[in-house]
């Protein structure tokens, strides 16, 4: 029997995994227009290198700058929540660390807060930030809470320039970032949005006169983020609708193990609602869903051994955070996962995509799909399906776009 990795490295590497999903009060929203970028038309295409992986950092990111002079930023893509926000100087509980920075309003010509009484603005004016500014309210999903200040400055990436408003972080509790990654960049609905304004991405779109969509090809090392191509009259692409008004909420119709169903209904697979988040890194399911799955895989004992599931010490399985050294065949025995949404084919998941070497060393795998406790939580298809696909955020049209990746666009 394989000797599991010991419980306090799966806990320090489960305090890693991403699960993005921010929790706001819902409000009023719209796209504040920009007071000092003139509107023009920016020609692309706009494509921008990735940087992490899923094994490593657990989550992929972006170089961005902030005002006048530009202050660089490495900011977490993420299509799970809404606003941009950066750390700040002075902030408490942010990581303290060379290779970390923090927005330096003080530094910067083009910068200022957005005042709690601005009415352009959907600000918390009972709960203002040092009396006087637009709060900066976030719970996320993975346990991190944040609260600061909401401002404005010039916002680039590449040659695409505009002035949106994005947090500054000033508190921190719990996890948020890995150490290194600056801040979070959010693409989901202005309904999830701290103080009422539109994602960076809208401002784009407004400003700039681009097509309102980004796409995402997640690969095991780095990564592509495209902004403003339209891939509808791309025939390599299948789509689906994204229903609601705060995530990229799809219909799932089924789940499978080996090709056979797990037999649950549509209403069960979908009664919290699908989502598809970039800032997730696993395959968040449902405590229904995870029964099923663990019975299905159990029952695969009489006739394979399953590393890490099968001839193991009870309570001391995958299923129970886990890591398990394993060879390449011995991942192989692992049956395929996949997973149908409305309109589209399979989305189909190997072994080695669903386990993952997420305990820091090279050969130790660990169960890639996870629950979360409680009720109301939401599936979420993480970045152990989306690395497999070309995955387009049409926001114009209200649809997610699964290519290949042979359609991913070039970075050079």
């Amino acid at each position: 029997m394989k000797r599991p990795t010991p419980l306090l490295v799966v806990m320090m590497m489960a305090m890693m995994v991403m699960v993005s999903m921010a929790y706001v009060i819902p409000v009023h929203h719209h796209i504040v227009p920009a007071k000092s970028i003139r509107v023009r038309t920016a020609k692309g295409p706009f494509v921008f290198p990735l940087q992490g992986d899923i094994d490593r950092y657990a989550e992929y990111f972006v170089n961005i700058t902030l005002g006048t002079p530009p202050q660089t930023f490495r900011v977490q893509v993420d299509s799970g929540s809404t606003d941009l926000v950066v750390f700040g100087t002075d902030c408490d509980g942010c990581p303290k660390a060379n290779n970390v920075t923090y927005y330096n309003m003080a530094k910067s010509k083009t910068g200022e807060p957005i005042e709690c009484d601005d009415d352009d603005y959907d600000c918390d004016v009972n709960n203002c930030w040092d009396d006087d500014y637009c709060p900066l309210e976030i719970e996320y999903g993975g346990g991190g809470s944040l609260n600061g200040y909401a401002a404005q400055d010039i916002f680039q990436i590449g040659n695409l320039s505009v002035r949106p408003s994005f947090g500054v972080v000033q508190q921190l509790s719990g996890p948020f970032e890995n150490l290194g990654v600056d801040g979070c960049w959010g693409f989901a609905s202005e309904d999830l949005s701290s103080w009422g304004d539109g994602p960076v991405i809208d401002h784009m779109a407004f400003d700039l006169k681009i097509y309102d969509s980004f796409s995402l090809c997640l690969r095991p090392d780095n990564g592509i983020m495209d902004i403003g191509t339209n891939y509808q009259g791309d025939s390599r692409f299948e789509w689906t609708d994204v229903s609601g008004d705060d995530w990229y909420t799809v219909e799932m119709e089924d789940f499978f193990i080996n090709n056979q169903s797990l037999g649950l209904s549509r209403f069960s697979l979908n009664e919290d609602g699908v989502i598809v988040d970039s800032g997730t890194t696993l395959f968040i399911v449902t405590s229904k869903m995870m029964k099923v799955i663990q019975a299905r895989l159990l029952a695969m004992c009489d006739t394979v051994n399953l590393v890490g599931i099968c001839n193991t010490t009870s309570k001391q399985t995958m299923f129970d955070g886990y890591c398990f050294p394993m060879t390449d065949d011995q991942v192989a025995l692992y049956p395929n996962i996949s997973t149908t949404l409305k309109g589209i084919s399979p989305l189909v998941m190997q072994p080695q995509d669903y386990l993952w070497e997420g305990a820091g060393e090279a050969g130790v795998w660990c169960f890639g799909i996870q629950e979360i406790e409680g009720g109301g939580v939401p599936v979420i298809l993480g970045d152990v399906i989306l690395q497999n696909y070309h995955v387009a955020f049409d926001r114009d049209k209200k649809k997610v776009g699964w290519g290949p990746l042979s359609s991913c666009p070039s970075s050079e």
